[in-house]
């Protein structure tokens, strides 16, 4: 059985990549996606804005706890990361919400 988790890695830096970002997770598990966040003010393209989505598949759920024990608050490219399970967006969360009340 393989359990999937959203994750959310900030403290990331602006010229970060999705390779970058996939081979650091890729111990843990099967990077699915990485989703970085673009500063959409900067003046230079394409550059973080300090976090991104990640969606990692493992086959034990204990191995992402592992994994934001690890990687919370290591260093890394001069930055100390935080990593965490991510919440559903506030639209997502309110449409959960609001089809419970419905049944």
């Amino acid at each position: 059985m393989k359990f999937s988790s959203r994750l959310h890695v900030g403290g990331l830096a602006p010229d970060v990549t999705v390779d970058e970002i996939s081979r650091r997770l890729a111990p843990f598990g099967d990077v699915v996606s990485v989703d970085i966040k673009l500063d959409k003010f900067s003046t230079e393209p394409q550059q973080c804005r300090g976090f991104a989505f990640v969606d990692l598949t493992v086959s034990q759920e204990s191995e992402i706890d592992r994994c934001m024990s690890v990687l919370n608050h290591c260093r890394w490219k001069g930055r100390k990361l935080v990593v965490s399970r991510a919440t559903p967006h506030y639209t997502e969360s309110q449409r959960q919400t609001d089809a419970q009340r419905v049944e």
